[in-house]
């Protein structure tokens, strides 16, 4: 990808998640290639080299189950143990507990907890702080 702050793979079932994300980290300087599936965030995996990838916890798929994002996590973590991972959900009581921690996420970002608005600044922080120790 570029030679840029790093380069970043988001996936998410909703578009204007997908857009809103990329637009956030391309502003910070960040290569971000974005995917609405499973199949797709494994191809970009195998062909290309991220250096964080941001993956909604639930995403629908018309072939699998709703946590893809938990299935997703678990086949980057046991192929490539070094891509850091950001977890993203709106739904944080459907994530199972351990779950994440057993997998290896390396964050868990809340998209729009209730009654307020997506943490922007905590967002790019959390990047920032990822994308530092993966150097």
């Amino acid at each position: 990808m570029g030679d840029k702050k790093g380069d970043i793979l988001i996936v998410d079932d909703q578009e204007n998640w997908r857009e809103v994300l990329t637009d956030v980290l391309t502003k910070e300087g960040y290569t971000v290639k974005a995917v609405a599936a499973f199949e797709d965030a494994i191809s970009e995996i195998s062909e290309n080299k991220f250096d964080l990838l941001i993956s909604d916890v639930r995403f629908e798929d018309k072939f699998a189950s709703d946590i893809q994002g938990i299935e997703l996590l678990n086949v980057v973590k046991s192929e490539k143990n070094s891509l850091k991972v950001m977890m993203l959900t709106g739904y944080p009581e459907s994530i199972p507990d351990g779950v994440l921690e057993r997998y290896k996420a390396d964050a868990l970002i809340l998209k729009a907890p209730k009654g307020s608005r997506f943490d922007t600044k905590g967002f790019k922080e959390k990047v920032r702080e990822l994308l530092v120790r993966n150097e």
